[in-house]
């Protein structure tokens, strides 16, 4: 990461990009719904994972039809080359429509056509005729490796284009020097936060969030050197997470078992994040921290980056976090992400829901610790933590969730159960937790009965039905998150449809979805036209390369359909669905390096 020279050059093509991409979009998407190619208005798409398919894997475009056609598709999809050459002919089968005849309807009739069988690398398009006119689907590729080795670095090098206390060249000069300021309640005074990540399109830093890309950087890079990656992206992956690291190391008060959860000051600024502050200390301006509390993620973060540096006191960090999620596992009355970030609204399961996330977490932490230092405390605490998560499974198979956790944080429970059962098979605690992911696995093939396979924000409801609330955004994170525990719990349970699904999971991200957005900014073929970032407000776009924005929400509140904002100018654009995160990125990478893994295996 310190070859600021090729950066540069990098950051100043993709910039450039960015407004030649601005220049084509903008007009095209300037005039709202009307627009005759407007994807909510398109009579018939041909949807593809843009960036493409595993030679050996499952291959699958999904063919919608507008009602306003009221015509269905040939019988057949054919496969074309560059030079337009049939290599393939397969049936169109009818998959139905989603929320059918009722106020969520999404106006459209889908169909598959599964190529699976064809496995000649190359660049290619599915061709189908919808009464004598013919339909084309994006270029997409197939290869051997080939979302991981496309799509992981750049998913990765998001998190250098958010770095903060940093000079990102092209940007922003090093911004927030000054960071932060202990408030008066915790004893005031001055403590060294320069560093991390803006979480988001805003500049805050929420440790709280942070230490799942630390966690998730840092596996990744101890996991991909057997996979073809070359040294220096590993390198390059291994230090962004240690970036993160030092920062959440910052973030520690030792001997407390607690971390300073935010760097926060408010979302009204918009510009350079250099002017934001004076980047001098002790002037007023000092953003201050916000919010306290145990995090047995950030622990686990830390036990990680110890494993991976030998630095002690990333150890001991660890090790003291540990301590203080265990003591108040069971007893610490509010999370505090959901204290002091506005509020995001109650619901039945909350506080049940917020057990889970803690003791998921808590699970993580005990498995890095224990690789790491080898004592029998963490898996004794792991087996406790597991039996938790046995407990509290509903019948249904799901867990009870927080809405911040059903949005961003689903798959955690069953990821961090299928984990142990890799850690330590044949146990009579790992059959528990095996059988637990079974029940959790028919629920979700329940599920995703639907024409993309995607999994629903509930039975019978696809987007968050509370629109009115103030923290609503897309569920990309829900996706990514169960895509990750997908594919590690598909070789424990040697279930092939546990790989299906993770993979229309990814799909729907890259291309898979009703508006045929590839939703990984620099891949694919149709990227968001706009993102929201606060900087620049000369760069049209909002864009950085790798951003995946935080996706597709419901309509309106009486209408449980998709929608993404393609139109708004830039800066004023929905946060809602536009925005990159930190999370997205995150799960993605976790997800993709245990689809590898599975592949590898077979």
């Amino acid at each position: 990461m310190k070859d600021n020279h090729r950066k540069t050059l990098k950051l100043i093509f993709a910039l450039i990009m960015g407004i030649i991409g601005g220049l084509f979009y903008f007009p095209a998407y300037s005039h709202g719904t009307e627009d005759a190619d407007h994807p909510e208005r398109r009579p018939v798409s041909v949807l593809v994972n843009q960036v493409g398919y595993e030679v050996n894997g499952e291959k699958i475009t999904v063919v919608q039809l507008r009602d306003t056609l009221n015509v269905e598709p040939g019988q057949n999809f054919q496969l074309t080359n560059k030079s337009g050459k049939i290599v393939f002919s397969g049936n169109l089968v009818s998959q139905g429509r989603i929320n059918g005849g009722d106020s969520g309807d999404w106006g459209a009739h889908c169909w598959y056509g599964d190529f699976s069988r064809f496995n000649m690398k190359g660049e290619y398009q599915v061709r189908i005729k919808v009464g004598n006119e013919t339909y084309n689907s994006l270029y997409f590729n197939i290869g051997q490796n080939l979302i991981f080795s496309e799509t992981i670095v750049p998913a990765a090098h998001f998190f250098w284009f958010q770095r903060c206390g940093y000079e990102v060249p092209g940007l922003h000069a090093a911004c927030h020097m000054d960071d932060a300021k202990i408030p008066d309640t915790s004893g005031g005074g001055y403590r060294n936060a320069i560093g991390g990540w803006h979480d988001a399109g805003d500049f805050n830093k929420y440790a709280t969030i942070s230490c799942r890309t630390v966690y998730a950087l840092l596996t990744v890079a101890r996991g991909v050197s057997k996979h073809g990656m070359v040294k220096k992206s590993r390198k390059e992956i291994l230090d962004e997470g240690l970036w993160g690291a030092e920062w959440l190391y910052k973030m520690w008060q030792p001997g407390k078992g607690i971390i300073f959860q935010e760097v926060w000051n408010s979302y009204d600024y918009w510009g350079i994040p250099d002017k934001e502050t004076d980047n001098q200390v002790g002037t007023a301006d000092d953003r201050p921290f916000r919010g306290e509390g145990p995090s047995a993620m950030t622990a686990a973060a830390l036990a990680a980056a110890a494993h991976a540096t030998g630095r002690p006191e990333y150890r001991e960090a660890a090790e003291d976090l540990w301590e203080g999620a265990v003591k108040s596992a069971s007893s610490y009355p509010e999370d505090v992400w959901v204290k002091t970030s506005g509020g995001v609204a109650d619901h039945g399961e909350d506080i049940e829901g917020r057990l889970v996330r803690r003791t998921a977490d808590l699970l993580l932490a005990d498995l890095e610790l224990e690789a790491l230092t080898g004592e029998d405390k963490y898996f004794d605490n792991a087996q406790t933590c597991v039996e938790l998560l046995v407990r509290e499974q509903k019948a249904d198979g799901l867990w009870p969730s927080d809405i911040y956790s059903r949005t961003v944080l689903q798959g955690v429970p069953p990821a961090s159960l299928a984990l142990y059962v890799r850690a330590h098979p044949g146990t009579k605690t790992s059959e528990n937790a095996k059988n637990a992911l079974r029940l959790w696995m028919k629920r979700i093939i329940q599920l995703t009965n639907n024409p993309f396979n995607i999994i629903p924000w509930a039975e019978g409801v696809f987007f968050n039905p509370d629109i009115k609330d103030y923290w609503y955004v897309g569920q990309n994170s829900q996706y990514l998150s169960n895509a990750w525990a997908l594919y590690l719990a598909a070789p424990l349970l040697r279930e092939a449809k546990a790989t299906l699904l993770a993979d229309r999971q990814v799909d729907w991200i890259l291309g898979v979805n009703p508006y045929g957005l590839c939703m990984m900014e620099g891949k694919g073929k149709f990227n968001s036209p706009f993102y929201l970032h606060r900087w620049g407000a000369n760069e049209i776009r909002g864009s950085v390369p790798g951003a995946i924005p935080n996706g597709f929400c419901r309509k309106n509140s009486e209408k449980d359909q998709p929608y993404y904002d393609l139109y708004n100018p830039p800066r004023t654009v929905s946060y809602h669905t536009s925005e990159p995160w930190e999370p997205h990125n995150a799960f993605y990478i976790l997800a993709v390096l245990a689809r590898v893994e599975n592949q590898d295996r077979k």
